[in-house]
């Protein structure tokens, strides 16, 4: 090989543009066959700030929302609720498990227990909920525990 020709094997490595498109610059009038320089690369820096995904980039928190949805549709076919709804009926919800769970702690620490039994969590569904609601809530309550009890021991 001459050395033109590692000169020009040198160039076309350099650049991104084949052979042939050089050639072709080369031959028209007024365009010098000139070597190019090897240029440097410049990070392209934006304004906007770029989210990287992680592993766990999602934030899991406790909603209600798709059984009330479920439980809505199951009883009201054609009642839908806003965004908005269902927020209030979620953070109500929320509100309600906390001062629950909250009422079952100070009754466990009274007691001296450990372990949270229906009959705790039934005491304290008593001190939170209103009188009128309470029957209500309670036979709701022991359904869904006669329930789930019956489905576990089948399994």
């Amino acid at each position: 090989m001459d050395e033109s020709q590692k000169q020009s094997n040198a160039t076309f490595r350099n650049t991104k543009t084949k052979p042939e498109n050089k050639m072709k610059n080369s031959l028209k009038p007024g365009i010098k066959n000139v070597t190019l320089k090897k240029q440097k690369k410049r990070r392209r820096v934006s304004t906007i700030p770029v989210l990287r995904k992680t592993k766990k980039n999602t934030k899991y928190y406790n909603s209600f929302r798709r059984s009330l949805f479920q439980l809505i549709r199951k009883n009201h076919e054609n009642t839908s609720v806003t965004q908005l709804g269902m927020n209030v009926l979620n953070s109500m919800l929320l509100h309600f498990f906390d001062k629950i769970a909250t009422e079952v702690r100070i009754l466990n620490n009274i007691h001296g227990k450990k372990t949270i039994t229906t009959r705790e969590i039934e005491t304290s569904v008593k001190l939170v909920i209103p009188r009128e609601l309470q029957p209500i809530v309670i036979t709701y309550s022991k359904k869904s525990i006669q329930n789930y009890i019956q489905n576990n021991i089948q399994k």
